[in-house]
């Protein structure tokens, strides 16, 4: 047996400019870093306290950055709350700004949001905080929703189930129904 190798040289010549930050129009704007992306409060009780948490927003540029707003969205929008007066600002290069964050649930399971952060950034002007957090709440539901006893005399009895489910992750108290 004979084991051939062959072996391949490539040479080749790139001409390469390199741009300096100095440059018109290169590295001459407002620049934004935030950390982090990602926030996981955990899981939380409806007797908990809020949970708060904080991201950071950075001026990396050589220009100031000014950031728009932030505005949280999303299906579980109503659980977040941004505790900072500040959600308009501008930060000097190598400023930054922390942004505190409460989390509440306001409903069970996954709750989930976006902070959304609007600036003058040249590369990236928006840039998404990612919020979850897990409700462990009690919840009631009701079915059918709404109890339609159809067309009953005067004078008479209708009777029809209605069923009351805790669907939530918590303990349901019940403490009185009533007819209204």
């Amino acid at each position: 047996r004979v084991l051939l190798t062959a072996s391949a040289v490539l040479a080749g010549c790139i001409e390469q400019s390199f741009t300096t930050a100095d440059e018109a129009g290169a590295g001459s704007g407002a620049q934004i870093e935030v950390s982090p992306l990602n926030i996981d409060f955990g899981a939380l009780s409806s007797d908990d306290e809020a949970a708060i948490s904080t991201f950071l927003v950075r001026s990396v540029g050589v220009a100031d950055l000014t950031v728009e707003e932030i505005a949280v969205s999303g299906s579980g929008a109503a659980s977040f709350t941004l505790l900072s007066e500040a959600t308009a600002f501008v930060l000097p290069p190598g400023g930054e700004l922390e942004i505190d964050v409460a989390f509440a649930p306001m409903g069970s399971d996954l709750q989930a949001a976006v902070a959304i952060v609007s600036s003058n950034a040249e590369l990236q002007p928006t840039v998404p905080v990612n919020l979850t957090g897990e409700g462990l709440v009690a919840e009631l539901a009701i079915t059918p929703d709404p109890l339609d006893f159809g067309a009953v005399g005067v004078g008479c009895d209708a009777v029809e189930n209605v069923t009351l489910e805790n669907v939530g992750s918590e303990p349901l108290t019940i403490s009185a129904i009533t007819a209204e």
